[in-house]
Protein backbone atom coordinates (compact mmCIF):
# COMPACT_ATOMS: atom_id res chain seq x y z
CA UNK A 1 0.00 0.00 0.00
CA UNK A 2 1.51 3.37 -1.24
CA UNK A 3 2.16 6.50 1.76
CA UNK A 4 0.21 9.66 1.93
CA UNK A 5 1.94 12.18 2.81
CA UNK A 6 0.31 13.69 6.18
CA UNK A 7 -0.75 17.02 4.69
CA UNK A 8 -2.47 15.12 2.19
CA UNK A 9 -4.30 12.69 4.96
CA UNK A 10 -4.84 16.11 6.75
CA UNK A 11 -6.72 17.74 3.97
CA UNK A 12 -8.45 14.57 2.62
CA UNK A 13 -9.89 14.38 6.48
CA UNK A 14 -11.10 18.10 5.98
CA UNK A 15 -13.26 17.40 3.33
CA UNK A 16 -14.59 14.46 4.12
CA UNK A 17 -15.44 16.47 7.18
CA UNK A 18 -17.11 19.79 5.22
CA UNK A 19 -18.88 17.07 2.72
CA UNK A 20 -20.29 15.40 6.47
CA UNK A 21 -21.24 19.00 7.27
CA UNK A 22 -22.90 20.72 4.53
CA UNK A 23 -24.98 16.89 4.51
CA UNK A 24 -26.26 16.89 7.86
CA UNK A 25 -27.17 20.41 7.29
CA UNK A 26 -29.14 19.68 4.64
CA UNK A 27 -30.71 16.83 6.63
CA UNK A 28 -31.45 18.57 9.92
CA UNK A 29 -32.86 21.74 8.11
CA UNK A 30 -35.44 19.35 5.96
CA UNK A 31 -36.67 18.18 9.22
CA UNK A 32 -37.09 21.13 11.66
CA UNK A 33 -39.14 23.66 12.76
CA UNK A 34 -36.99 25.66 14.05
CA UNK A 35 -34.23 28.29 12.30
CA UNK A 36 -31.27 30.08 13.14
CA UNK A 37 -30.06 33.44 11.66
CA UNK A 38 -27.80 31.52 9.25
CA UNK A 39 -30.02 28.59 8.04
CA UNK A 40 -31.44 30.26 4.99
CA UNK A 41 -27.54 30.87 4.05
CA UNK A 42 -26.58 27.03 3.90
CA UNK A 43 -29.21 26.26 1.20
CA UNK A 44 -28.06 28.59 -1.20
CA UNK A 45 -23.94 28.10 -0.62
CA UNK A 46 -21.74 25.68 1.42
CA UNK A 47 -21.61 26.55 5.62
CA UNK A 48 -21.02 25.48 9.02
CA UNK A 49 -23.11 26.13 12.09
CA UNK A 50 -20.54 25.21 14.41
CA UNK A 51 -21.80 23.94 18.07
CA UNK A 52 -18.60 22.70 20.23
CA UNK A 53 -18.18 22.15 23.63
CA UNK A 54 -17.08 24.83 26.46
CA UNK A 55 -16.43 22.66 29.40
CA UNK A 56 -19.56 22.81 31.18
CA UNK A 57 -23.23 21.00 30.73
CA UNK A 58 -24.97 24.17 30.58
CA UNK A 59 -27.78 24.34 27.97
CA UNK A 60 -27.42 26.92 25.13
CA UNK A 61 -29.26 30.57 26.08
CA UNK A 62 -29.76 29.80 29.51
CA UNK A 63 -27.90 32.00 32.40
CA UNK A 64 -26.00 29.31 33.27
CA UNK A 65 -24.58 28.85 29.85
CA UNK A 66 -23.99 32.47 30.22
CA UNK A 67 -21.76 31.93 33.13
CA UNK A 68 -20.31 29.36 32.15
CA UNK A 69 -19.19 30.75 28.24
CA UNK A 70 -17.34 33.62 30.12
CA UNK A 71 -14.78 30.38 32.18
CA UNK A 72 -11.22 30.53 31.78
CA UNK A 73 -12.05 26.68 30.27
CA UNK A 74 -14.70 27.70 28.04
CA UNK A 75 -12.31 30.48 26.47
CA UNK A 76 -9.62 27.54 26.34
CA UNK A 77 -12.00 25.28 23.96
CA UNK A 78 -12.99 28.35 22.15
CA UNK A 79 -9.96 29.37 21.05
CA UNK A 80 -8.88 25.62 20.14
CA UNK A 81 -12.30 25.74 18.22
CA UNK A 82 -11.76 28.69 16.13
CA UNK A 83 -7.82 27.62 15.29
CA UNK A 84 -8.99 24.81 13.62
CA UNK A 85 -11.77 26.33 11.72
CA UNK A 86 -9.56 29.45 10.69
CA UNK A 87 -7.08 26.67 9.37
CA UNK A 88 -9.53 24.93 8.10
CA UNK A 89 -10.62 28.20 6.21
CA UNK A 90 -7.23 28.52 5.33
CA UNK A 91 -6.69 24.93 3.56
CA UNK A 92 -10.24 25.64 1.71
CA UNK A 93 -8.86 29.18 0.23
CA UNK A 94 -5.62 28.00 -1.07
CA UNK A 95 -6.23 24.52 -2.27
CA UNK A 96 -8.29 24.71 -5.37
CA UNK A 97 -9.62 21.30 -5.38
CA UNK A 98 -10.83 21.00 -1.81
CA UNK A 99 -13.06 24.47 -2.79
CA UNK A 100 -14.03 22.39 -6.20
CA UNK A 101 -14.52 18.86 -4.28
CA UNK A 102 -16.44 21.11 -1.81
CA UNK A 103 -18.43 23.28 -3.80
CA UNK A 104 -19.45 19.63 -6.19
CA UNK A 105 -20.53 17.97 -3.40
CA UNK A 106 -22.68 20.60 -2.12
CA UNK A 107 -24.37 20.77 -5.28
CA UNK A 108 -25.04 17.33 -5.89
CA UNK A 109 -26.41 16.97 -2.31
CA UNK A 110 -28.56 20.09 -3.17
CA UNK A 111 -29.76 18.74 -6.61
CA UNK A 112 -31.08 15.65 -4.89
CA UNK A 113 -32.67 17.33 -1.98
CA UNK A 114 -34.53 19.53 -4.37
CA UNK A 115 -35.98 16.61 -6.62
Amino acid sequence: MAKMSSSRVTSSAKVILLVWILKMRLLVFSSMSGSTDFGNVSFVVPGIHPYFYIGSDALNHTKEYTVASGSETAQFYTLRTAKALARTALDVLFCPEMMQRAKTEFNEVKMKKDK
